[in-house]
């Protein structure tokens, strides 16, 4: 199923400090970095723009995008943004490279917002970031877009961050019955076949999320359809999904968990979708 390359915390160290100044700059092959998760916009909706406090949970999560170009990418901006070159990246081709940095730049941008300090997440054996002790974190990356999302572990025991392409509709037949459970798949017969794409996209997506913040509590690795999307709100993105199997005396056969996937007005043809476990139940 999912690869662990942007799976949430440890709480192991090391991890690098980098010592640039704070107004230090981006590299030209990726765009100044965004930081507000996209605002939903669904068909004849546009959810508003919230202006009140923010709940305590939401206030500690930060998030960071990034547009980076392939074509634009040296190497050489390793060293300069001081984010080392690590182990089967050295070796990789530019665009594993570029996607590498650029997935960390996301990372260090969010740290900082949380922490006040320029931290880059090291990595595991497994490929996996290393988040410093006390912080949950994912790394996503797809197609040109880089973006990273970090919360207190007090706060968020687990964070599934994902971003995807559309997938094409022709693809989207071809792929379901991989991706679908038995239940999912009535549901795409019966109501999904207007946007085969999309809506398979979402799953997809959605599920990557889940398993990106689930297996780094449970340590049980889980597939596609291990997981089926329950609820789903077209007004807001918010979904549950429900697991199908155990993967520990706490996840279960049966437990939910709630999350978002949407396709932004500024990104029409990606599926942005995150999933939060919090470390505490309101």
């Amino acid at each position: 199923m999912p690869t662990p390359d942007a799976l949430p915390h440890t709480d192991t160290l090391p991890n690098t400090q980098a010592t640039l100044s704070p107004d230090h700059h981006w590299p030209v092959f990726c765009t100044p970095p965004q930081r507000v998760w996209p605002q939903y916009t669904g068909p004849q909706y546009t959810r508003p723009q919230y202006t009140g406090p923010q709940t305590s949970a939401q206030s500690t999560l930060h998030f960071a995008l990034t547009h980076f170009s392939v074509s634009d990418f040296v190497v050489d901006e390793f060293a300069k943004q001081q984010i080392p070159l690590a182990s089967g990246i050295d070796q990789a081709v530019p665009k594993r490279q570029a996607e590498y940095l650029a997935g960390r730049l996301c990372a260090r941008e969010a740290l900082q917002a949380l922490t006040g300090h320029l931290i880059v997440p090291s990595r595991n054996e497994d490929r996996s970031p290393q988040w410093p002790q006390g912080i949950t974190g994912a790394i996503t990356h797809s197609h040109g877009i880089a973006a990273a999302l970090v919360a207190p572990t007090l706060t968020y025991a687990g964070i599934g961050l994902d971003i995807e392409q559309l997938i094409t509709d022709d693809k989207a037949q071809r792929l379901a019955e991989h991706i679908l459970t038995p239940e999912e798949m009535t549901h795409w017969h019966q109501e999904w076949q207007a946007q085969p794409g999309p809506w398979l996209t979402r799953i997809f997506s959605l599920k990557e999320a889940l398993f990106k913040a689930l297996y780094p509590i449970t340590g049980t690795r889980f597939y596609f359809q291990d997981a089926k999307l329950s609820e789903w709100d077209s007004t807001t993105g918010d979904v549950q999904l429900t697991l199908l199997t155990d993967l520990s005396p706490q996840w279960h056969r049966g437990q939910t968990v709630t999350g978002q996937a949407i396709t932004p007005e500024r990104w029409p043809d990606y599926v942005f979708s995150r999933v939060l476990i919090k470390s505490y139940q309101d």
